[in-house]
């Protein structure tokens, strides 16, 4: 039996990405400084799985992301935040929360979290349509260190497993932007 054509593309970009996050690991050096709170912003791209409520193909979905970050403590934290992609005929919207993990090294941050939350899409094709549903998922990014305070988030995927319109909606989103740190731990 093989593997659904959609369950196979997004595994193998997810391992890939993590084995290269971790090979990054060793250049683990000296103490980075934690700010105990952290507000990112920036660009966003989602492949939302619009197969699902019956358009043709997937979508391409172009838009933006922002979100705050609570240190628990060195390694654990709170986040959460919103999202919203759009395209032609389509607005997807994204407010999730969740626990995040950070590996911390010399000149940057890896981190792994699970998200939870709520999804709002919008369908102006044949009427249009909206619905509201719940989401989950997880991701991993990295943050290179710009300045004690900017972090630039070099990369961030997260998986996003949502459910709307009676129905599953497998989606991959990708940011990219700032980060600012402050307060001292």
């Amino acid at each position: 039996m093989t593997p659904s054509r959609s369950g196979f593309l997004y595994c193998t970009p997810f391992r890939l990405l993590f084995i290269a996050l971790i090979l990054l690991l060793p250049s683990l050096s000296r103490a980075q400084q934690v700010s105990r709170w952290e507000i990112f912003g920036g660009y966003s791209y989602m492949r939302f799985d619009s197969q699902s409520i019956g358009f043709r193909d997937q979508s391409n979905l172009n838009g933006a992301e922002l979100s705050g970050l609570f240190n628990i403590s060195r390694k654990w934290a709170v986040t959460a935040g919103a999202s919203g992609n759009l395209g032609s005929e389509i607005r997807v919207y994204n407010f999730m929360a969740g626990p995040q993990y950070s590996f911390r090294m010399n000149k940057g941050t890896v981190f792994v979290r699970g998200l939870f939350g709520k999804c709002r899409d919008q369908v102006s094709a044949a009427g249009g349509r909206t619905s509201i549903g719940k989401v989950f998922g997880g991701g991993i990014g990295y943050d290179w260190q710009y300045t004690t305070r900017f972090n630039i988030r070099v990369l961030q995927v997260d998986y996003l497993n949502g459910d709307t319109y009676g129905t599953t909606q497998k989606n991959v989103r990708v940011s990219a932007g700032i980060v600012y740190r402050f307060g001292g731990k």
